[in-house]
């Protein structure tokens, strides 16, 4: 029984700490974006995104080793990772305060959809063609500014570490842009429960709020520089093995550190 409440405690606090930093940090946004120019607008932006990314983890209760950087400079940045569970994406809002692409049916959720379409998320419709041209367009402007665009083209999530083959349809996006394609590798520890498999979004959230810490290492890769010929399946496939080198590393630092 006393167990049976103690689950049951931790799920409330975090699902309640959740929300309430949700909400905080929206109407912080809000408040304080209608006084500035759009320069302003978008580095409050990003330092809001990397913040609530950073608040959701510690609210999970997610541990967080990081390897490797990003580099500096002004030229957009495509960052590919490999998606294994819904907190795949708080950290990467943490990293890197980025624009994630996300499925559209995020944008009508209660709350989180809301935050999510304020924190400037791209959606698709896969069952769209139309919707994913229109992304791509977003996608590009966003990169020829030099914005940070994050994206799961493995298209879902899956167990394990081997990374499955990309949709090359996102990496249209970095083609003659200027941008730099970033691969990261997100790895779990062993039993962590952290997977997103066989189970509603509302449920797999539960489910991680209900559990102890988890360990997470993030291994970012070195950047790759898109060439003024590339094609976007081949983009696809070099980003897949990169992508795959650094989940190697991630799954090798939660081995030897012990995280």
């Amino acid at each position: 029984m006393t167990d049976i409440l103690g689950a049951t405690f931790r799920r409330s606090a975090r699902i309640g700490g959740a929300v309430g930093a949700t909400i905080a940090q929206l109407v912080e946004y809000l408040a304080r974006s209608r006084f500035l120019a759009p320069a302003g607008q978008k580095e409050l932006l990003t330092r809001s995104v990397k913040r609530y990314g950073k608040t959701l983890a510690d609210t999970l209760r997610v541990e967080r080793v990081t390897a490797g950087a990003f580099s500096q400079g002004a030229r957009g940045r495509l960052v590919v990772a490999n998606h294994r569970s819904a907190i795949d994406i708080p950290i990467l809002l943490e990293l890197t305060g980025g624009h994630m692409v996300s499925k559209s049916d995020v944008a009508n959720w209660p709350l989180l959809g809301l935050a999510a379409t304020r924190a400037g998320t791209i959606y698709v419709d896969r069952s769209d063609s139309l919707s994913g041209v229109a992304a791509i367009r977003v996608m590009r402007t966003l990169l020829s500014d030099g914005d940070t665009v994050c994206i799961f083209p493995e298209g879902t999530t899956f167990a394990g570490d081997e990374v499955q083959p990309f949709h090359p349809g996102s990496f249209l996006a970095a083609l003659r842009t200027n941008a730099e394609i970033v691969p990261v590798g997100i790895a779990y520890e062993e039993n962590s429960g952290a997977e997103f498999l066989n189970e509603s979004f509302g449920n797999h959230v539960l489910r991680i709020c209900n559990r102890g810490p988890k360990r997470a290492a993030i291994f970012i890769g070195s950047p790759i520089v898109v060439g003024e010929k590339a094609r976007a399946a081949r983009l696809a496939e070099q980003t897949q093995i990169a992508v795959q080198e650094a989940v190697n590393r991630a799954r090798a630092l939660v081995r030897d550190l012990k995280i």
